[in-house]
């Protein structure tokens, strides 16, 4: 299992605990019955849990605990409060307890599938204490009710590395902790904050995107992106699909931008300072000297792909230095240009997007 497998485990799995607590006795009704839905109210409920293998296995309480359309594909609803677990050989994550002050889902479907999908997961005051996952978190938030709009709110995950770098392969634990020193400070405590906003809407036969995503990694950096663009899709065309991603470059074809902009800014919050002596010293050389090399690549840069990469450049080493605590970097989008062809020439990119950089 990989890192971000775990991390995303550490939010769900109190999740998967509450639905099978909720489908427990659906599943024992439908022996009887082919097709049952129900609805679930209790206090005080008290699951036993098997794991895959023979020794594996817990139970969960839960103080309260509320659902309405429970079948064994869906929930409709569900909201509880005071969910505790001990789990004993739970898999890849060991043995230990899983606490959680309350939660709510809406929507919930295709419990079967390998992507089951969720309108609406909120979970507050989690606490994971397992033997290879250990974390903590204040509240998720994630809202895809409006098919035009959806949020997401990640608040105070705490996440000690350790454990998991432990896991990783041999030839890759070196290069993790290096990066766990540099992310935490030396604490080997990750400390994240997130949160995403996008929504879409007809415009007069085009369809305009907005969002706003911010990023804080404690002791680590910033990130901040805003968009409003508006584009022409193709005939068919679902917006919805095209504002989750694309995978490649055929995703995009036939998509026209119509104008727009984009504002990114990173901030400093101590990585760009513990930088410069972590790379100096693998690279057997002096912090000064170091420096001097980075300016140097950052001119260099500049004269291979341009003075927009060159700001940017520039900007990475200022916050190095200390001369600078953000970059910000803004895009205006033209008119009239096919998005296909801009993403198959990211180097043309800062002239194309009229790009302005700026140290602050």
């Amino acid at each position: 299992m990989l890192m971000t497998d775990r991390v995303a485990l550490s939010a769900f799995l109190p999740l998967a605990l509450v639905t099978s607590a909720c489908l427990a006795p659906v599943l024992s009704a439908q022996a009887d019955t082919d097709d049952l839905t129900a609805d679930i109210s209790a206090e005080s409920l008290d699951v036993a849990l098997q794991g895959s293998a023979d020794d594996a296995g817990g139970h969960v309480t839960i103080d309260q605990l509320t659902a309405s359309g429970v079948s064994d594909q869906a929930v409709e609803h569900l909201t509880f409060s005071g969910l505790e677990g001990q789990l004993k050989n739970l898999d890849e994550l060991g043995s230990g307890s899983v606490a959680l002050g309350s939660g709510t889902l809406r929507g919930f479907s295709g419990l079967d599938d390998d992507e089951p999908e969720l309108d609406r997961l909120a979970l507050k005051d989690l606490d994971v204490d397992l033997d290879r996952l250990t974390g903590s978190l204040a509240a998720l938030d994630v809202d895809t009710r409006d098919e035009n709009e959806g949020r997401f709110t990640l608040d105070a995950l705490t996440l000690e590395l350790d454990p998991l770098i432990a896991q990783a392969p041999a030839d890759q634990r070196s290069p993790l902790r290096m990066v766990s020193n540099l992310v935490t400070d030396g604490s080997g405590v990750l400390h994240l904050d997130a949160q995403a906003n996008g929504r879409q809407e007809d415009d007069g036969g085009a369809t305009r995107f907005t969002g706003d995503s911010r990023l804080r990694i404690g002791d680590a950096l910033g990130w901040q992106i805003t968009t409003d663009v508006t584009a022409r899709l193709p005939e068919g065309a679902d917006p919805k699909a095209l504002a989750a991603g694309v995978d490649g470059l055929d995703d995009l074809e036939g998509v026209t931008l119509l104008g727009g902009d984009m504002d990114m800014t990173l901030t400093e919050q101590g990585l760009f300072g513990r930088l410069p002596a972590s790379l100096a010293a693998m690279q057997g050389m002096s912090e000064t000297d170091f420096m001097e090399q980075a300016r140097t690549q950052a001119e260099g840069f500049g004269q291979m792909y341009g003075p927009g990469v060159k700001q940017i450049a520039n900007g990475l080493v200022a916050m190095m230095a200390g001369d600078a605590e953000a970059l910000s970097i803004h895009l205006d989008v033209p008119d009239e240009a096919n998005l296909q062809q801009l993403a198959s020439d990211p180097l043309a990119l800062p002239d194309r997007l009229s790009m302005k950089v700026e140290q602050e």
